[in-house]
């Protein structure tokens, strides 16, 4: 009689502290990743995973009791639609840090509108600047 190892849930712990770690919210990264939390898609996107092994080690982590699941609406690219349209999908809190991530994410998406105005204001503010244009000589065509 041979003994199988058990399939399905995930072993490796480096990996699921790397998932684990990925899943703070670092509010250095809110530019570009955006806020906690994160759904399967961005975060395999980050750690170059593919999405259904992440699945597995975020439902293991889960099971542990180190992630939390919420679904969420998330504007997802729908290129039926040629456009951004609201998707409920599953998203992923680090249990240790939802606090403060969610607090952080608050504070983020609260000052949205001054950072859309300072960007706005620095982007007139650098194309309205009156060019120093040389004056360039004339040149005939010749034909």
């Amino acid at each position: 009689m041979s003994t199988t190892p058990k399939r399905g849930r995930p072993r490796d712990p480096a990996k699921l502290a790397l998932v684990l770690a990925e899943l703070s919210g670092d509010p250095a990264l809110f530019f570009e990743y955006g806020t906690p939390p994160y759904n399967v898609a961005d975060v395999a996107r980050r750690l170059e995973m593919d999405p259904a092994n992440l699945r597995a080690y975020l439902l293991a982590l889960e099971r542990d009791g180190l992630v939390i699941r919420e679904r969420r609406a998330v504007e997802c690219w729908n290129a039926i639609a040629v456009g951004h349209l609201p998707r409920r999908v599953l998203c992923f809190w680090n249990a240790a840090t939802m606090e403060q991530d969610r607090a952080a994410g608050d504070a983020w998406n609260a000052g949205a509108d001054d950072r859309s105005a300072e960007a706005a204001a620095s982007m007139f503010k650098l194309f309205s600047k009156p060019s120093a244009r040389q004056e360039l000589p004339l040149v005939e065509v010749i034909r």
